[in-house]
């Protein structure tokens, strides 16, 4: 009788023991797609909305000694798709992807800033009726030079959150 409880204690045991396994390998597989296929939305976004920023300086859209007609409008995003999952990130990934990820998120956060700046400042010109000066040119140039610094060390696609680059080079100046 002592026998059987024993057994039945233990065969417990194991039944728990692999029904938690098993739920935190689908969790942490869950979350590692969820992140992968967010973060390459992301990527996508931001190589376009580079391009349409260059676009918009190389299309003279901005000219040194004119007005501005059209401003760009953009606002930051926060990444709150990916900071939603942070939590679960911190629990189920790798020290490796958790780095890898945070550095990747300060890197986005950067360049949603810039384009944010960038449109801001084009968008005081057309406010207030101004003419484009030789500085304020070189200062939008100045933003778009670092944003596509930043973008163009984003990977192109990923697959896994291993790809992910180990460190973003920061230090073109505003």
């Amino acid at each position: 009788m002592l026998q059987e409880i024993a057994q039945y204690v233990i065969g417990g045991f194991i039944g728990w023991s692999l029904h938690g396994a098993i739920g935190f390998h689908i969790h942490r597989r869950n979350i590692r797609r969820y992140l992968v296929i967010t973060i390459s939305t992301y990527l996508e976004v931001i190589k376009d909305n580079s391009k349409i920023l260059s676009g918009y300086i190389s299309d003279n859209k901005v000219n040194v000694g004119f007005k501005v007609s059209i401003s760009p409008h953009h606002v930051a995003d926060n990444l709150e798709v990916i900071n939603s999952v942070k939590n679960q990130a911190i629990e189920f990934l790798t020290e490796s992807e958790i780095v890898k990820l945070t550095r990747l998120c300060f890197a986005l956060q950067d360049i949603e800033a810039q384009i944010e700046g960038f449109c801001l400042h084009i968008q005081e010109h057309e406010a207030g009726d101004k003419v484009v000066s030789k500085e304020a040119h070189e200062h939008l140039l100045k933003h778009i030079e670092k944003i596509n610094h930043l973008v163009s060390q984003m990977p192109t696609e990923i697959k896994s959150l291993q790809e992910l680059p180990q460190a973003y080079d920061f230090k073109i100046g505003m």
